[in-house]
């Protein structure tokens, strides 16, 4: 290195030159970005160089930090400071008489500035294959803030796993901005999200580029959002069909329910040939719109699947009992709204239909009564005896189940 180099005046003068490229202008007097960003870049490698052009390089890099009004948004006391009325973002502002940030203050400062640009250079990584990020929820903060300018982040190529724990308008904003085309496993525990906000992140998830690749889907809501009203209504499944390799599919909305019919429900199995795990959980008190005829009409489009749980209706249990029996699924987990008039009925069709279902797992009064005939039904199997032939065994069985359960 030449003798000169050493010379603070020296030093200071070749890096004024090349800080007045950070912020140069065109004819008309904007700035010109891409010149800017070749500038920074070359006094980021400046002070990379050695040990002493390291520190007056980085005052340079750090006296002008452009957009940083979006950072600064994250202090509410600055609020008044960088925000006009009617406009987000005024076109300069005086940090004169502010006083430096708190401790606590530069905690959200930090966090808020690493968030994007951490997103930025992951989405660069070709060798990441899977991507957790965890959050503590907060009503009040988000420091995942999005801004205008966060658009067009470089495609996550290889990453198959991703697992958000975020509040949901973090969530929304990352699925909104970034692209998986290898991606296998999404799951995301929401905080405090309104019914519009979960429709915007299934909307989001449907074109982040993952509709022939995704397998699995679990998206866990806490509570709905403050503006809901009680018992508002989702229609998820609409906006997943599009995974056509979909095999696992776990929805938790306890205070939303979850709108499907059996037109949806029997539309939903034919888009998802693959499926083995489908579970649909949300508030007991709503009025089921699945039936017994519409649930086994689906089941004969899903040959693999091996657990099912959702709200079901109990009054129709007229179906086919020649269809063929679907012996891939053995967990059957069914909360229903109604009471089962015919308990015998709804057993024999599980016996019959499922034969690979032992009982029915839901831990409700009503199907105690069910399961106990299931029990009896395979135990008669097991004997050769089918239920309902009129033989004289099995017609003093049945006799005494009949009177054994109505007793209990």
């Amino acid at each position: 290195m030449h003798q000169a180099l050493l010379v603070p005046e020296v030093i200071l003068e070749i890096f004024g030159h090349v800080n007045s490229q950070i912020f140069p202008l065109s004819p008309s007097g904007k700035i010109l970005l891409a010149q800017k960003l070749v500038a920074q870049k070359s006094m980021a490698a400046l002070a990379m160089t050695c040990k002493t052009f390291h520190e007056p390089t980085m005052d340079f890099l750090w006296a002008v930090i452009y957009r940083l009004e979006p950072l600064l948004g994250c202090v509410t006391r600055l609020h008044p400071v960088i925000y006009s009325i009617g406009r987000k973002y005024p076109s300069g502002w005086s940090s004169r008489g502010v006083k430096p940030l708190y401790e606590d203050e530069v905690d959200q400062f930090l966090h808020h500035a690493l968030s994007w640009e951490a997103w930025r250079h992951l989405s660069n990584l070709s060798t990441l294959l899977n991507v957790v990020v965890y959050e503590m929820h907060s009503a009040t903060l988000s420091t995942w803030s999005l801004e205008l300018d966060i658009v067009n982040l470089s495609p996550f190529l290889n990453v198959k796993s991703l697992s958000l724990l975020l509040n949901g308008g973090c969530i929304i904003a990352i699925m909104k901005h970034s692209v998986f085309p290898s991606l296998e496993t999404f799951s995301g525990n929401l905080g405090v999200m309104s019914s519009a906000e979960a429709e915007q992140l299934l909307c989001a998830l449907s074109q982040c580029k993952a509709c022939q690749t995704l397998e699995r889907i679990t998206i866990r809501l806490s509570c709905r959002g403050p503006q809901d009203f009680p018992g508002s209504s989702l229609r998820p499944i609409t906006q997943l069909l599009c995974f056509a390799q979909l095999r696992t599919l776990r929805l938790h909305f306890p205070d939303s329910s979850i709108y499907v019919n059996d037109d949806l429900l029997l539309k939903a199995a034919s888009s998802w040939p693959h499926i083995r795990t489908l579970q649909i959980e949300g508030p007991y008190h709503h009025a089921a719109t699945i039936t017994f005829c519409g649930l086994f009409a689906a089941l004969c489009q899903c040959p693999h699947l091996h657990m099912l749980q959702f709200l079901i209706g109990a009054v129709n249990t007229d179906i086919n009992l020649d269809a063929k029996p679907l012996h891939s699924l053995q967990i059957l987990d069914l909360t229903i709204t109604s009471h089962i008039a015919d308990a015998k009925a709804v057993a024999h069709i599980i016996f019959s239909m499922l034969p690979c279902v032992d009982r029915v797992s839901k831990s409700m009064q009503v199907w105690h009564e069910v399961n106990t005939y299931v029990t009896h039904f395979k135990a008669s199997a097991l004997l050769a005896i089918s239920p309902g032939v009129e033989g004289e065994r099995g017609v003093q069985d049945d006799e005494e189940l009949d009177d054994g359960v109505g007793e209990g």
